[in-house]
């Protein structure tokens, strides 16, 4: 029998059986595309770490990334690492956290009118720190210190569980080899990276080592909240400038009604705040300012990370944090280690 292919032969195939031709080809597709998707590490919210460059702030995202990969800041479990700049044209970042897709941001606390020739004339007063604070889930370092605090004690020894001293200083031999395989088996039920017993060993390793090493960010950090270096930390009353701006007197109430609620709840945490000598107001800390750091010799600076949009300096630049700890709760506080990088690369304030 005569099997051979020729011109005519495969002319006359495609003729009649094109279509079946494409039908397996797009059969193929979605066959692979199928099986990429089974195989392949689906990121959840956390595993995906974003920090953003608010529209005032001129961001050196590739320096910024140096730093954490040097450091090797961020887990094993952060699969993911970008950065974004932000518009002014059109900025993304309301619809990025309707998704929970943001962890940092680099904004600025610079009063509108410093600087300005005429401050009579400048219209909009509102500080874009505290904008961003209120209008997105913004997180005051006391109540994410107090939350990294509680999260750890879970997988501590039931000696250390209960102990605050334990925060003082770095401890050897405090958690609970039980507790975190549990967890890690618990969580990582679907991760598709550790699938045979093996690779969960090897996992098991890799989290002993995460909460290890968030222990020590979380020492570290403790002590940074306690420096007094002037305006390092800039303290707000959340909502409070949402209230002022309000022209009808139902509206500030309404406001001022969730800004006494937000007092309340971190008061009833534990968390004392500050009192505002002026304003007679409790005031927590929302971000860090990176131009306020003391800076020497052989440090990175501050300013070769980021900028004011209209200055060379970093002068009023600073970093506040997104609370989405209810979607990622694991994942969280890998914020505080992100700043400490920062503070170490940048200053001496966490120098031994």
């Amino acid at each position: 029998m005569d099997n051979k292919i020729t011109k005519r032969r495969l002319s006359d195939f495609l003729a009649y059986e094109w279509i079946m031709m494409i039908i397996i080809a797009v059969v193929a597709m979605i066959v692979w595309e199928l099986v990429y998707t089974m195989a392949g590490v689906r990121l959840s919210v956390g595993q995906q770490f974003k920090f953003y460059f608010d529209e005032t702030v001129y961001g050196n995202s590739s320096a910024v990334v140096r730093l954490l990969d040097k450091d090797q800041t961020l887990s094993y479990d952060i699969l993911e690492l970008n950065a974004e700049s932000l518009s002014s044209d059109f900025n993304v970042l309301s619809t990025r956290l309707s998704i929970q897709e943001g962890d940092i941001l680099i904004t600025d606390c610079k009063y509108p009118t410093e600087g300005a020739e005429k401050p009579e004339e400048v219209e909009d007063k509102k500080i874009r720190l505290r904008t961003m604070v209120d209008s997105y889930h913004g997180y005051s370092y006391e109540e994410m210190l107090l939350d990294a605090k509680t999260y750890l004690r879970k997988y501590m020894l039931s000696t250390y569980e209960n102990s605050d001293a334990v925060f003082n200083y770095v401890q050897d031999g405090i958690f609970d080899a039980e507790k975190i395989e549990k967890s890690f088996r618990s969580r990582m039920k679907k991760d598709n990276r550790f699938r045979k017993e093996s690779d969960k060993k090897i996992g098991i390793g890799l989290e002993t080592q995460r909460i290890e090493r968030l222990y020590k960010e979380v020492v570290d950090f403790s002590k940074l909240l306690e420096d007094d270096t002037e305006n390092l930390f800039y303290r707000y009353t959340k909502y409070s400038q949402s209230r002022d701006a309000q022209e009808k007197d139902i509206d500030k109430q309404a406001w001022a009604d969730y800004m006494q609620k937000e007092i309340n709840r971190l008061t009833d945490k534990g968390i004392a705040g500050t009192v505002n000598k002026e304003t007679n107001e409790t005031e927590f800390i929302y971000a860090i300012n990176l131009g306020a750091m003391p800076t020497v010799e052989g440090k990175t600076n501050p300013s070769d990370l980021c900028t004011m949009r209209d200055s060379e300096s970093a002068e009023n630049v600073c970093i506040m944090v997104f609370d989405f700890r209810s979607y990622h709760p694991h994942l969280q506080f890998e914020t505080i280690s992100f700043i400490n990088t920062i503070v170490r690369n940048c200053s001496t304030l966490l120098d031994a």
